[in-house]
Formats: C-alpha cells, sequence, structure tokens
C-alpha cells in the first residue's frame, strides 16, 4: 500500500496496518500461558481455551483465531495505547522541534491517541493522524490560530456546542514550547468550519496503525537521540 502526502509518497508495510495475530509462549503456570505477542505486550492465556479452540503450538507460538485476538489482545492493546498517549502529550515539544521525522516516516506520520480528535455535542468526534496534522500546520493556516498575545498556536483539538457556538481549543505555542487553552476569542470562525478542516485529514488518512505505542515509543526514542 502506498500514501501520498502532500510532499511525498511512501510505500507503507503491511505489517503496519496488518494485525499480527501470533504469540509466544515464554512461561507457563499449572493452567495458563504467558504469552507475548509480536510487539512484545504480554498476558496470560487459560490452556483450556488452547484446547478447547484446537490450537497447535510450533515451537511456542500459536496463531490466535479472530475472536480470541479481539478478546485477549486488543485489550491489552488498547491499554498500551493509551499510556503511550499520554507519553506522546508529555514529550510533544521535543517531537515538535524535530516534526520532520513525522513528516519523513510512515509509521510515525500514522500516530494516532484520544486526543487527536475534535467534536461537537451534536456533530461527534472526527479522528486523524499526527502526520496529517503537522502536515497541516507546515503547509498552511488553515489549523493554526493566535493566542491573545499574538502568538501564532498550532490548534490539535476543539470541541463545543453545535446550538450555543461556544468553542474551546487545545493547541501548541511553538514559541514557548507548551500547550495552551484557547476559547471563542482565539478562534475565529465556528465549530463546523473548524471541523471541515479536521474532517480532511481523516479522509485523506485514513489507515490506522495496529500498534500506536510501538510507533510513539520509536519516534521519542528517536527525537531524544537527535537531542542528544
Amino acid at each position: 500500500m502506498r500514501i501520498k502526502t502532500l510532499s511525498k509518497t511512501f510505500r507503507l508495510p503491511s505489517d503496519l496496518i496488518v494485525p499480527d495475530k501470533r504469540v509466544f509462549a515464554v512461561g507457563e503456570t499449572e493452567n495458563t500461558l504467558l504469552v507475548k505477542n509480536a510487539h512484545g505486550l504480554a498476558f496470560h492465556l487459560r490452556k483450556s481455551v488452547i484446547s478447547t479452540n484446537g490450537m497447535a503450538s510450533h515451537l511456542g507460538c500459536i496463531v490466535l483465531p479472530d475472536a480470541l485476538y479481539k478478546h485477549h489482545v486488543e485489550p491489552v492493546i488498547k491499554k498500551a495505547n493509551e499510556q503511550a498517549s499520554l507519553l506522546l502529550e508529555k514529550h510533544f515539544g521535543l517531537v515538535m522541534q524535530n516534526y520532520h521525522l513525522v513528516l519523513q516516516n510512515p509509521e510515525y506520520f500514522l500516530i494516532r491517541t484520544p486526543w487527536l480528535s475534535s467534536g461537537g455535542t451534536v456533530s461527534g468526534p472526527v479522528h486523524y493522524c499526527l502526520g496529517g496534522l503537522v502536515e497541516s500546520w507546515m503547509k498552511s493556516k488553515k489549523l493554526r490560530t493566535k493566542d491573545r498575545e499574538g502568538k501564532p498556536v498550532y490548534v490539535v483539538r476543539v470541541g463545543g456546542s453545535n446550538l450555543s457556538g461556544a468553542l474551546w481549543a487545545k493547541g501548541w505555542v511553538p514559541s514557548e514550547n507548551k500547550w495552551a487553552c484557547l476559547g471563542n476569542d482565539e478562534l475565529n470562525g465556528n465549530l463546523q468550519a473548524w471541523l471541515l478542516q479536521y474532517s480532511k485529514l481523516q479522509s485523506a488518512y485514513p489507515q490506522t496503525l495496529t500498534a500506536d505505542f510501538a510507533a510513539i515509543g520509536k519516534l521519542i526514542k528517536h527525537c531524544k537521540i537527535r537531542a542528544q
């Protein structure tokens, strides 16, 4: 699969977006196996589940059926993604100082977190990837504004009421390397106008990674190495 951005065309390796349903046994108790998935996340799997579903182990490797993958692996990945999301928020300044890494690597480009979303009380959430957002900030001013002191702000997410017109936003102030909360005064236009722009990001890059936490960990490590 290929992804065409405003400045580059990526070849997207299939293992980034197709779930790897293999798990590997690394330990056991009387009734359970301690297994790890391809990304190193560990959890216990009951031996009775393995035998009931007729799953064979080949050199400690078990391929999970879809239902068991959803039940056992996806919740573990979701929790890891949520924890990594907080880490990305904490190190966002470091990432923005190395934003070109996001634009040059398809795995970093497609990172998603719970806070990379916008929405209203009626319209519901719009989700988008980190690379699409950074690309928009660097290529246009549609998702940028200024705070009350006139400093440029990259708007990460917006929300509000479709009925009352009240707006709020969370943005990044590059000149001060910090987060900022914004209100109606700093957000010119209406909620629907903002959501339209975020919807375009969602449509342009709909692909999702199988493990955002792994991509976030690699990105932060990459940025820290460059900062040394």
